[in-house]
């Protein structure tokens, strides 16, 4: 069972240093439009051969944090909706080749970070996605890098959107990357984590992302269960209502062969960097007949 809740997490750079680029990440219209220009199932038929089914940055269905509202909005393909959304949200007027202007006249135009050898097929994809967001008058590229590179880069806060996968679908609690700016996996709000985790390079949050980490230090403190749940569920409803990052497709559950003489091994398990598997499953007592 994956513990991973996307396959493709894009991040748009919500601390970028250029005022301009941040004025239009942040603002969230951009970002839903961005989500609807998106034919996520076409992606899901194209490159994962009809696995899956769009999704957000969310926990799993399976997950007790499951939010449905994080989980499925802006996943529908609607290019009328995200030109509507683009038009409001000031970027109604172009250049002479159809691309939207930003607050500052010029194009809005921007790099999307993907690594190649992590997960190969998330270039194909991010091939698809800069077309549709050309589509809607939005000049995206393509920056396939190396990922030390791409560690470099977002680590100084000089990418513009990075690409990385959906971690955080079971182990919500522990691993809460995506849901607001926690670590520096954080790929939407690289400054913000630096402050929360005491870095000089950090820079004060905004409002609700710092409701978010006073939250979370208090789920840090307290130690009922219940109590954690229902700070971690107000952590989560604060994330789709802001929606930082958006995703692309759930991933499918995924299988192993297995010998008919190969015993004592569970039927499912988590699929999982924090598990990590298969150690947990006590693989000292997997033992082999004749």
């Amino acid at each position: 069972i994956p513990s991973s809740m996307n396959f493709i997490a894009i991040a748009f750079n919500l601390t970028h240093e250029d005022p301009t680029m941040r004025e239009i990440f942040q603002n969230h219209d951009f970002r839903a439009a961005m989500s609807v220009a998106i034919d996520r199932q076409e992606i899901i038929d194209l490159i994962y051969v009809g696995q899956g089914e769009p999704y957000q940055l969310a926990p799993r269905p399976s997950s007790p944090f499951y939010n449905e509202q994080l989980a499925k909005q802006y996943t529908e393909f609607d290019l009328d909706l995200a030109n509507q959304l683009l038009d409001e949200a000031g970027f109604a007027e172009r250049d002479a080749d159809g691309y939207r202007l930003g607050p500052d006249g010029e194009r809005i135009s921007f790099a999307v970070d993907v690594i190649p050898t992590l997960y190969p097929e998330q270039v194909d994809v991010i091939e698809l996605v800069v077309g549709y967001w050309q589509d809607v008058g939005i000049d995206a590229q393509m920056n396939v890098i190396e990922r030390t590179l791409f560690y470099e880069r977002k680590e100084s806060n000089a990418h513009d959107v990075g690409v990385w996968g959906g971690d955080g679908g079971l182990d919500v609690v522990l691993e809460p990357r995506w849901y607001f700016p926690y670590s520096n996996e954080s790929i939407f709000g690289e400054l913000w984590q630096y402050w929360y985790n005491g870095d000089p390079r950090g820079e004060e949050p905004i409002e609700p992302i710092q409701q978010q980490m006073d939250l979370y230090n208090e789920l840090k403190a307290t130690a009922d269960p219940a109590a954690q749940a229902d700070l971690m569920n107000e952590i989560l409803q604060i994330a789709a209502d802001n929606f930082w990052a958006m995703g692309i497709t759930l991933p499918a559950p995924v299988y192993t062969i297995k010998r008919n003489n190969f015993m004592n091994t569970p039927a499912t398990y988590p699929n999982a960097w924090l598990y990590p598997h298969p150690g947990p499953t006590n693989t000292f007592q997997y033992y082999i007949v004749g």
